[in-house]
């Protein structure tokens, strides 16, 4: 949207953007955000317990969010897998698994070839399938079939139980954000302008008030990673842009 599409707009959004996420939350008037910023005092905020911390709070959201993101890609994989080969009317990966099903190593040579597919998940198909050591290729393949039937299925179910999960960490992390971002409005909007308008940059104190944390190794650690002046101010927006990967990191290095 444009500069003048906005100025004519009745509704203005303000697009407020983090790792996994782009939100649109309608925009505060400065009259509003300058009654609710004179309100303000650098004590934590209360959030039905004085030892609630959003800072932590995010730290496990976002490791549940990449643990399920790695989840999610991998059965869409086994999922694309699946579904290729009954899709397929030649059967020609059906027939592959028929008559190399015994030695998963040369079999997943050869599928790997036309597939991105790891070993464990094709090994993960391939478990519970029993074939008898005659059986006729007609027969295995038809077996095979209906196995791969029964596995789709089962990834399906699987794989829309971690898209509700991650929907739900989803969801949490922007009412983390909105809570930090309304604490952050709150005390930068009340500073004088300068000639170049509001400074939007934050100090550790400031940074500890939005965050509600007293973790100061993890605070510590953002500084030394986002205040590239060294006079230990650093960018929210900065912040916000690579806090999934900071968190995730903070906590195996802490």
């Amino acid at each position: 949207m444009s500069a003048a599409e906005r100025d004519d707009s009745c509704d203005n959004w303000l697009g407020l953007c983090s790792p996994f996420i782009c939100l649109q939350r309608k925009e505060r008037s400065i009259e509003e955000a300058w009654v609710n910023a004179k309100e303000v005092t650098m004590e934590p905020i209360k959030n039905g317990a004085d030892s609630y911390d959003s800072l932590e709070r995010l730290g496990t959201i976002f490791e549940g969010l990449f643990r399920l993101d790695s989840k999610v890609i991998l059965l869409q994989s086994r999922e694309a897998f699946v579904k290729s080969c009954l899709a397929d009317s030649e059967q020609f990966n059906i027939k592959l698994v028929a008559k190399g099903h015994k030695d998963l190593d040369d079999l997943w040579e050869q599928i790997s070839k036309e597939h991105t597919i790891d070993e464990g998940s094709l090994s993960e198909i391939l478990s519970g399938l029993k074939l008898h050591p005659d059986v006729k290729l007609e027969d295995a393949v038809r077996t095979i079939t209906y196995h791969f039937i029964n596995k789709l299925s089962a990834i399906q179910h699987d794989l829309k139980d971690a898209l509700r999960e991650y929907g739900t960490y989803h969801n949490s992390t922007i009412d983390e954000f909105e809570n930090m971002r309304r604490r952050f409005f709150n005390l930068t909007l009340c500073r004088t302008k300068g000639k170049n308008g509001i400074d939007f940059s934050v100090s550790k104190a400031d940074f500890k008030f939005i965050v509600n944390s007293k973790n100061d190794q993890i605070i510590d650690l953002i500084f030394s990673l986002l205040d590239n002046s060294g006079e230990g101010y650093i960018d929210w927006g900065g912040f916000e842009l690579n806090s999934g990967r900071i968190l995730t990191a903070a906590r195996e290095f802490l």
